[in-house]
Protein backbone atom coordinates (compact mmCIF):
# COMPACT_ATOMS: atom_id res chain seq x y z
CA UNK A 1 0.00 0.00 0.00
CA UNK A 2 1.83 3.17 -1.08
CA UNK A 3 0.96 7.20 0.26
CA UNK A 4 2.91 9.81 -0.34
CA UNK A 5 3.54 11.60 2.36
CA UNK A 6 2.81 15.30 3.50
CA UNK A 7 5.47 16.99 5.75
CA UNK A 8 5.00 19.37 8.28
CA UNK A 9 5.09 22.86 6.80
CA UNK A 10 4.40 21.43 3.14
CA UNK A 11 1.13 21.05 1.08
CA UNK A 12 -1.23 19.41 3.50
CA UNK A 13 -3.87 17.23 1.48
CA UNK A 14 -2.28 16.84 -1.79
CA UNK A 15 -1.87 12.78 -1.19
CA UNK A 16 -4.30 10.73 -2.34
CA UNK A 17 -7.68 11.11 -2.88
CA UNK A 18 -8.78 14.28 -2.06
CA UNK A 19 -12.07 14.51 -4.22
CA UNK A 20 -14.18 17.88 -3.20
CA UNK A 21 -17.09 15.65 -3.62
CA UNK A 22 -15.65 12.99 -1.40
CA UNK A 23 -13.67 15.26 0.96
CA UNK A 24 -17.22 17.08 1.83
CA UNK A 25 -18.70 13.86 2.43
CA UNK A 26 -16.43 12.67 4.88
CA UNK A 27 -16.29 15.82 7.17
CA UNK A 28 -20.04 15.49 7.24
CA UNK A 29 -19.82 12.13 8.44
CA UNK A 30 -16.96 12.66 11.08
CA UNK A 31 -19.33 15.83 12.22
CA UNK A 32 -22.45 13.81 12.93
CA UNK A 33 -21.09 10.01 13.99
CA UNK A 34 -19.49 9.69 17.70
CA UNK A 35 -15.87 8.53 17.47
CA UNK A 36 -14.44 4.71 18.70
CA UNK A 37 -11.62 5.24 20.91
CA UNK A 38 -9.91 1.86 21.71
CA UNK A 39 -10.26 0.41 25.11
CA UNK A 40 -8.71 -2.53 26.99
CA UNK A 41 -10.86 -4.32 26.63
CA UNK A 42 -13.58 -3.73 23.86
CA UNK A 43 -17.03 -3.61 24.13
CA UNK A 44 -19.08 -4.26 20.86
CA UNK A 45 -20.79 -5.84 18.02
CA UNK A 46 -21.55 -9.23 20.68
CA UNK A 47 -17.89 -9.31 21.39
CA UNK A 48 -15.74 -8.57 24.61
CA UNK A 49 -12.48 -8.26 22.70
CA UNK A 50 -8.71 -8.19 24.83
CA UNK A 51 -5.84 -7.66 23.81
CA UNK A 52 -2.63 -8.74 25.72
CA UNK A 53 0.53 -10.84 23.55
CA UNK A 54 -2.42 -11.28 21.15
CA UNK A 55 -6.19 -10.46 20.58
CA UNK A 56 -8.94 -12.78 21.82
CA UNK A 57 -12.86 -12.07 21.24
CA UNK A 58 -15.28 -13.32 23.49
CA UNK A 59 -18.72 -13.55 23.18
CA UNK A 60 -20.12 -10.80 25.50
CA UNK A 61 -23.05 -13.00 26.36
CA UNK A 62 -21.25 -15.98 28.23
CA UNK A 63 -17.53 -15.25 27.80
CA UNK A 64 -17.06 -18.11 25.81
CA UNK A 65 -13.89 -17.81 23.16
CA UNK A 66 -14.79 -16.79 19.57
CA UNK A 67 -11.80 -16.37 17.85
CA UNK A 68 -8.45 -15.29 18.71
CA UNK A 69 -5.52 -13.50 16.07
CA UNK A 70 -1.75 -12.07 16.73
CA UNK A 71 -0.82 -14.79 19.37
CA UNK A 72 2.11 -13.47 21.05
CA UNK A 73 2.17 -10.56 19.19
CA UNK A 74 2.49 -6.96 21.04
CA UNK A 75 -0.64 -5.77 20.50
CA UNK A 76 -2.41 -2.91 22.05
CA UNK A 77 -6.11 -1.59 22.85
CA UNK A 78 -8.49 -2.71 20.43
CA UNK A 79 -11.20 -0.67 19.06
CA UNK A 80 -14.56 -2.02 17.71
CA UNK A 81 -16.32 -0.41 14.90
CA UNK A 82 -19.09 -1.20 12.21
CA UNK A 83 -18.34 -4.51 12.08
CA UNK A 84 -14.47 -4.25 12.40
CA UNK A 85 -12.40 -5.43 15.17
CA UNK A 86 -8.84 -2.96 14.93
CA UNK A 87 -5.71 -3.16 16.98
CA UNK A 88 -2.31 -1.93 16.69
CA UNK A 89 1.29 -2.66 18.13
CA UNK A 90 4.29 -3.78 17.37
CA UNK A 91 3.65 -5.64 13.45
CA UNK A 92 1.22 -2.96 12.65
CA UNK A 93 -2.66 -2.43 12.68
CA UNK A 94 -5.05 -5.21 11.80
CA UNK A 95 -8.26 -5.28 10.60
CA UNK A 96 -10.36 -8.35 11.27
CA UNK A 97 -13.81 -9.25 10.90
CA UNK A 98 -16.11 -9.01 14.17
CA UNK A 99 -18.43 -11.88 13.33
CA UNK A 100 -15.42 -14.68 12.66
CA UNK A 101 -11.68 -13.17 13.05
CA UNK A 102 -11.15 -12.77 9.08
CA UNK A 103 -8.34 -11.09 8.55
CA UNK A 104 -9.30 -7.53 6.18
CA UNK A 105 -6.35 -5.49 6.10
CA UNK A 106 -2.87 -4.53 7.19
CA UNK A 107 -1.13 -1.31 8.17
CA UNK A 108 2.46 -2.28 8.93
CA UNK A 109 3.24 1.52 9.58
CA UNK A 110 6.93 2.03 10.36
CA UNK A 111 7.64 0.67 14.08
CA UNK A 112 5.14 0.32 16.34
CA UNK A 113 1.14 1.38 15.24
CA UNK A 114 -0.75 2.54 17.69
CA UNK A 115 -4.73 1.46 17.96
CA UNK A 116 -6.80 4.32 15.86
CA UNK A 117 -9.65 6.66 16.52
CA UNK A 118 -12.80 5.45 14.42
CA UNK A 119 -15.54 7.60 13.00
CA UNK A 120 -17.43 8.20 10.04
CA UNK A 121 -16.11 4.96 8.76
CA UNK A 122 -12.44 5.94 8.92
CA UNK A 123 -9.44 4.97 11.36
CA UNK A 124 -7.46 7.27 11.96
CA UNK A 125 -4.06 5.42 13.17
CA UNK A 126 0.04 7.07 13.85
CA UNK A 127 2.86 5.24 13.97
CA UNK A 128 6.30 6.00 15.93
CA UNK A 129 8.02 7.66 13.01
CA UNK A 130 5.33 10.44 12.47
CA UNK A 131 2.74 9.02 10.40
CA UNK A 132 -0.67 10.19 11.07
CA UNK A 133 -3.10 8.39 8.58
CA UNK A 134 -6.46 8.09 7.68
CA UNK A 135 -7.72 4.94 6.17
CA UNK A 136 -10.84 3.30 4.93
CA UNK A 137 -12.75 1.39 7.65
CA UNK A 138 -13.81 -1.24 5.58
CA UNK A 139 -10.61 -1.83 3.06
CA UNK A 140 -7.86 -0.35 4.68
CA UNK A 141 -7.43 2.49 1.66
CA UNK A 142 -5.43 5.69 2.40
CA UNK A 143 -7.45 8.67 2.29
CA UNK A 144 -4.50 10.99 3.69
CA UNK A 145 -1.40 10.82 5.55
CA UNK A 146 0.44 13.67 7.49
CA UNK A 147 4.21 13.02 8.67
CA UNK A 148 4.25 15.41 11.98
CA UNK A 149 7.69 16.06 14.08
CA UNK A 150 8.29 13.53 15.93
CA UNK A 151 5.67 10.65 16.65
CA UNK A 152 2.26 12.00 17.78
CA UNK A 153 -0.71 9.79 19.36
CA UNK A 154 -3.89 9.23 17.50
CA UNK A 155 -6.35 12.28 17.83
CA UNK A 156 -9.35 12.71 19.73
CA UNK A 157 -12.85 14.13 17.50
CA UNK A 158 -13.30 17.54 19.18
CA UNK A 159 -16.16 19.71 17.24
CA UNK A 160 -15.09 18.45 13.89
CA UNK A 161 -11.24 18.63 14.53
CA UNK A 162 -8.41 15.63 14.81
CA UNK A 163 -6.94 17.00 17.76
CA UNK A 164 -3.40 15.21 18.33
CA UNK A 165 0.11 15.76 19.99
CA UNK A 166 2.95 13.84 20.93
CA UNK A 167 6.89 13.80 21.01
CA UNK A 168 7.17 17.00 20.22
CA UNK A 169 5.13 18.78 22.94
CA UNK A 170 2.51 20.50 19.89
CA UNK A 171 -0.48 20.00 20.17
CA UNK A 172 -2.56 20.26 16.71
CA UNK A 173 -6.45 20.36 15.19
CA UNK A 174 -6.51 18.72 11.71
CA UNK A 175 -9.17 18.63 9.45
CA UNK A 176 -10.49 14.93 9.06
CA UNK A 177 -11.68 15.27 5.36
CA UNK A 178 -7.62 15.74 4.50
CA UNK A 179 -5.15 16.49 7.26
CA UNK A 180 -4.61 20.21 6.79
CA UNK A 181 -3.38 21.92 9.86
CA UNK A 182 -5.92 24.32 11.51
CA UNK A 183 -4.28 25.08 14.18
CA UNK A 184 -0.83 24.06 16.77
CA UNK A 185 -0.15 25.13 20.20
CA UNK A 186 3.26 24.49 22.19
CA UNK A 187 1.96 21.95 25.48
CA UNK A 188 5.33 22.92 26.26
CA UNK A 189 6.60 18.63 27.11
CA UNK A 190 6.12 15.31 25.44
CA UNK A 191 2.54 14.18 26.10
CA UNK A 192 2.04 10.85 28.42
CA UNK A 193 -0.56 9.45 25.89
CA UNK A 194 -3.32 10.15 23.53
CA UNK A 195 -5.50 13.25 23.92
CA UNK A 196 -9.17 12.56 25.00
CA UNK A 197 -12.55 14.26 23.92
CA UNK A 198 -14.45 15.04 27.35
CA UNK A 199 -17.01 18.11 27.45
CA UNK A 200 -16.61 19.24 23.89
CA UNK A 201 -12.79 19.77 24.47
CA UNK A 202 -9.60 17.91 24.04
CA UNK A 203 -8.17 16.89 27.63
CA UNK A 204 -4.52 15.76 27.38
CA UNK A 205 -1.38 15.18 29.86
CA UNK A 206 2.47 15.93 29.69
CA UNK A 207 5.28 14.44 31.25
CA UNK A 208 5.80 17.61 33.04
CA UNK A 209 2.41 17.20 35.25
CA UNK A 210 0.42 19.63 33.26
CA UNK A 211 -3.06 19.03 32.65
CA UNK A 212 -4.62 20.80 29.42
CA UNK A 213 -7.96 21.50 27.74
CA UNK A 214 -8.18 23.05 24.52
CA UNK A 215 -11.58 24.34 23.25
CA UNK A 216 -12.39 23.11 19.01
CA UNK A 217 -10.99 26.65 17.93
CA UNK A 218 -7.83 25.92 19.86
CA UNK A 219 -8.40 28.29 23.18
CA UNK A 220 -6.94 26.97 26.43
CA UNK A 221 -9.65 26.18 28.13
CA UNK A 222 -8.20 25.26 31.52
CA UNK A 223 -4.57 23.89 32.62
CA UNK A 224 -3.85 22.16 35.91
CA UNK A 225 -0.59 20.41 37.16
CA UNK A 226 -0.21 17.48 38.80
CA UNK A 227 3.15 16.51 40.92
CA UNK A 228 3.51 13.44 39.04
CA UNK A 229 2.81 12.74 34.91
CA UNK A 230 -0.65 11.51 34.53
CA UNK A 231 -1.71 9.01 32.08
CA UNK A 232 -4.72 10.07 29.88
CA UNK A 233 -8.16 10.30 31.73
CA UNK A 234 -11.02 8.22 31.82
CA UNK A 235 -14.18 10.50 31.68
CA UNK A 236 -16.61 9.40 34.54
CA UNK A 237 -19.94 12.07 33.87
CA UNK A 238 -18.91 15.14 35.06
CA UNK A 239 -15.08 14.20 36.23
CA UNK A 240 -12.08 13.47 34.73
CA UNK A 241 -10.18 10.45 36.64
CA UNK A 242 -6.17 10.40 35.78
CA UNK A 243 -4.13 7.01 36.57
CA UNK A 244 -0.44 9.03 37.97
CA UNK A 245 2.56 7.09 37.51
CA UNK A 246 2.74 7.52 41.65
CA UNK A 247 -0.30 5.30 41.88
CA UNK A 248 -2.56 7.95 42.78
CA UNK A 249 -5.75 8.23 41.36
CA UNK A 250 -6.95 11.80 40.90
CA UNK A 251 -10.27 13.45 40.15
CA UNK A 252 -10.72 16.74 38.47
CA UNK A 253 -14.10 18.51 37.20
CA UNK A 254 -14.52 18.12 32.89
CA UNK A 255 -15.74 21.69 33.33
CA UNK A 256 -13.09 24.22 34.77
CA UNK A 257 -10.49 21.49 36.29
CA UNK A 258 -10.67 21.65 39.47
CA UNK A 259 -9.67 19.26 41.44
CA UNK A 260 -12.24 16.65 43.01
CA UNK A 261 -10.76 14.10 45.48
CA UNK A 262 -7.55 11.81 45.01
CA UNK A 263 -7.48 8.29 46.08
CA UNK A 264 -4.19 6.62 46.75
CA UNK A 265 -4.53 3.31 45.16
CA UNK A 266 -0.90 1.20 44.70
CA UNK A 267 1.26 0.52 41.94
CA UNK A 268 1.78 2.63 38.95
CA UNK A 269 -1.93 3.29 37.39
CA UNK A 270 -1.16 3.32 33.45
CA UNK A 271 -4.70 1.55 32.07
CA UNK A 272 -7.51 4.01 32.53
CA UNK A 273 -10.55 3.31 34.60
CA UNK A 274 -13.87 2.18 33.26
CA UNK A 275 -17.08 4.14 34.37
CA UNK A 276 -20.65 2.62 34.58
CA UNK A 277 -22.80 5.35 34.79
CA UNK A 278 -25.92 3.64 36.31
CA UNK A 279 -24.07 2.91 39.45
CA UNK A 280 -21.75 5.95 39.35
CA UNK A 281 -19.57 3.78 40.00
CA UNK A 282 -15.78 3.36 37.96
CA UNK A 283 -13.13 0.12 37.86
CA UNK A 284 -9.42 -0.28 37.39
CA UNK A 285 -6.35 -2.26 37.37
CA UNK A 286 -3.19 -1.12 39.19
CA UNK A 287 0.15 -1.60 38.56
CA UNK A 288 0.22 -4.28 41.47
CA UNK A 289 -2.43 -6.17 39.79
CA UNK A 290 -5.64 -5.25 42.01
CA UNK A 291 -8.66 -4.06 41.27
CA UNK A 292 -10.08 -0.95 42.46
CA UNK A 293 -13.62 -0.24 42.60
CA UNK A 294 -14.86 3.74 43.56
CA UNK A 295 -17.17 5.69 43.92
CA UNK A 296 -16.84 8.35 41.43
CA UNK A 297 -18.24 11.11 42.63
CA UNK A 298 -17.16 11.21 46.57
CA UNK A 299 -14.28 9.36 45.66
CA UNK A 300 -14.65 6.31 48.22
CA UNK A 301 -12.93 3.59 47.88
CA UNK A 302 -15.25 0.49 47.78
CA UNK A 303 -13.60 -2.89 46.93
CA UNK A 304 -9.93 -3.59 46.25
CA UNK A 305 -9.02 -6.99 45.50
CA UNK A 306 -6.19 -9.31 44.18
CA UNK A 307 -6.39 -10.35 40.42
CA UNK A 308 -5.19 -13.90 39.76
CA UNK A 309 -2.65 -14.02 37.30
CA UNK A 310 -1.40 -10.39 35.29
CA UNK A 311 -4.33 -8.30 35.37
CA UNK A 312 -5.46 -7.25 31.09
CA UNK A 313 -7.05 -3.98 30.64
CA UNK A 314 -9.66 -2.39 33.36
CA UNK A 315 -12.88 -3.84 34.44
CA UNK A 316 -16.01 -4.17 32.74
CA UNK A 317 -19.42 -3.86 34.08
CA UNK A 318 -21.50 -6.99 32.78
CA UNK A 319 -25.21 -6.15 33.70
CA UNK A 320 -26.17 -9.04 36.62
CA UNK A 321 -22.43 -9.79 37.34
CA UNK A 322 -21.04 -6.44 38.67
CA UNK A 323 -17.48 -5.91 37.63
CA UNK A 324 -15.46 -8.47 36.10
CA UNK A 325 -11.37 -8.78 35.48
CA UNK A 326 -9.69 -10.20 32.69
CA UNK A 327 -6.05 -11.50 33.47
CA UNK A 328 -3.39 -14.12 31.72
CA UNK A 329 -1.90 -16.78 33.82
CA UNK A 330 0.48 -19.67 31.94
CA UNK A 331 -0.94 -18.18 28.86
CA UNK A 332 -4.46 -18.47 29.17
CA UNK A 333 -6.84 -15.67 29.61
CA UNK A 334 -9.75 -15.68 32.13
CA UNK A 335 -12.30 -14.03 33.83
CA UNK A 336 -12.79 -12.97 37.63
CA UNK A 337 -15.85 -11.38 39.35
CA UNK A 338 -15.09 -8.33 41.40
CA UNK A 339 -16.78 -9.12 45.17
CA UNK A 340 -19.92 -6.42 45.70
CA UNK A 341 -19.34 -3.20 47.63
Amino acid sequence: MRCSAVAEGGAPGTPIARAGLAALLLALAVGVQAAQRPANPAVGAGLVCISGAGLVCLDAADLSPRWRALEGAHTLEPVIADGVVLVGGGAGLHAFAAADGRPLWQWRGQGLVFSPMVAGGTAYAADRHGRLRALDLATGAPRWQRRLDGWSYPPALVGGRLVTGGQAGVVRALDPADGRTLWRRDAGQELVYRPVAAGGRAVLTTFAGRVLAYEPDGTLAWAARDPVPSFSPAVAGPLLLFGGMDGHLRARRVDDGAAAWELVAAGQLAVPARYHAASAQAALIDGDDRALVVDAPAGRLLVRQSVPGRGLGSPVYRSGTGWIVFSRHDGTIAHHRVSEP
